[in-house]
């Protein structure tokens, strides 16, 4: 593979390329561009195999989120199977999701065409189907297809003249394959690194479980009301090991580029904080909060009681405050690590009780007085210590590769840029 700058450039409709690239309508290099098949589906598995919008949703064929179609109505089924190298494009969604795409790779064999999708079909001997995901990945990159969708209530479209119309820059067929096989080796690193994600993650739920159980090393253990534990623990309530159980403001605050964080349910997981999605409120603001439990301290700890609920963190920094979504418990020192009560809080035996506690309504919510009563499992300090740090030493590792996985997905993203608009030429030696 041999790469080069480009520096012969041509100016077109669709912008600036390299002079001996075309550009052409999308409906021109396509043999097939049309809706699905619309027909009553079934979840139960009876029939063949049809795509629905959610098939697509992680941008390839999810086979867990299938529908299926009996033959019925003297419909002409086999006009909607997928071929290889088909292209599906999500053209009626949320604007979140507006243009997501997956390619059809003969998997499973026989895959019909549902509706709420778009069949993008292209000539072969002009574009390479994978090439085209790509460049449609980097038009939706550039929101391209947000700004030509019409909008609605929690609903964008893009119909299929308007997508047709839509231009694109056309390399020589051994540039797009050498393009095809840059991209390819990224997304393959990006895979292998999700396998070893989910991985660490099966690891790190085994060690949730087997440690906030069974503890380090102990080998007489004792029935209690919280199952099966070390003879040496003992069990307590959540209010019983915490000074208070609270959450934070109900009230509206103003949003400032520079001032005291505010922590919302959406920021709290994985055992930590993401404060880069957060917002910030004013100094005023701040400490106009009537009273100090919308303001968490250092060593404080954080769960998540709606919406996403059952995350849980340490506070790891003072002067930020948190909404009326997060609940806030301050451990008693004495009786309690504030990393081991953040890890109980998302041991699997206190999911499955915030589970089954949670209202079952629109956004799911947990009384803070429900969680209060739920038990733990409480080793002497020095075990709870080292039950943490095991913990913690696996959650870096999943932090590690998650961090890893950001940084391929930023490769990819400037690579989709430079490859596809010609800008570095990729040439196949």
């Amino acid at each position: 593979m041999i790469f080069g700058k480009e520096t012969d450039f041509k100016e077109t409709k669709t912008g600036r390329f390299p002079s001996d690239w075309q550009d052409a309508k999308l409906e021109d290099v396509l043999s097939q561009l049309r809706n699905g098949i619309v027909a009553s589906q079934n979840k139960e598995g009876r029939g063949i195999p049809i795509t629905r919008i959610e098939t697509i949703s992680d941008e390839k064929i999810d086979l867990n989120k299938l529908g299926y179609l009996e033959k019925a109505n003297g419909l002409n089924y086999d006009n909607f199977l997928l071929t290889d190298g088909d292209i599906l494009f999500s053209h009626i969604n949320s604007l979140e999701h507006i243009g997501k795409t997956a390619l059809y790779e003969g998997v499973p064999e026989s895959l019909l065409h549902g509706m709420n999708l778009l069949l993008l079909r292209p000539k072969k001997d002009v574009l390479n189907p994978k090439y085209l995901v790509y460049l449609l990945k980097l038009f939706r990159q550039r929101n391209l297809f947000r700004a030509i969708a019409k909008k609605a209530v929690n609903q964008a479209s893009i119909n299929q003249t308007e997508l047709g119309r839509v231009r694109v820059p056309i390399p020589p067929m051994f540039e797009q394959q050498g393009i095809v096989e840059v991209l390819s080796c990224v997304d393959l690193a990006i895979k292998k690194t999700d396998e070893v994600i989910a991985k660490t993650e099966r690891f790190k739920k085994g060690l949730i479980q087997k440690l906030l159980r069974e503890g380090i090393g102990h080998r007489e253990f004792k029935d209690s009301d919280i199952g099966r534990i070390p003879k040496a623990w003992e069990s307590a309530t959540f209010e019983e090991v915490t000074t208070r159980i609270t959450y934070g403001f109900t009230n509206p605050m103003p949003h400032v580029e520079k001032g005291h964080y505010i922590v919302t349910a959406k920021n709290v997981g994985d055992g930590r904080i993401d404060y880069s999605s957060a917002n910030m409120t004013t100094e005023e603001a701040y400490c106009n909060l009537l009273t100090d439990k919308s303001r968490p301290k250092k060593g404080d700890v954080l769960f998540t009681k709606d919406g996403t609920i059952g995350k849980a963190a340490v506070v790891d920094r003072d002067s930020i405050c948190i909404s009326q979504s997060v609940a806030l418990l301050i451990p008693k020192e004495n009786l309690v690590r504030a990393s081991y009560l953040s890890w109980t809080l998302q041991s699997p035996a206190i999911q499955s009780l915030v589970n089954y506690h949670s209202a079952t309504t629109t956004i799911p919510h947990l009384a803070i007085t429900k969680l209060a009563k739920m038990k733990l499992g409480l080793p002497s300090l020095t075990e709870q210590q080292a039950i943490s740090d095991v913990l913690s030493t696996a959650n870096r590792r999943c932090q590690l590769e998650r961090d890893e996985k950001t940084r391929l997905k930023r490769i990819r993203q400037g690579l989709l840029d430079i490859l596809l608009t010609g800008k570095v030429r990729v040439k196949v030696d």
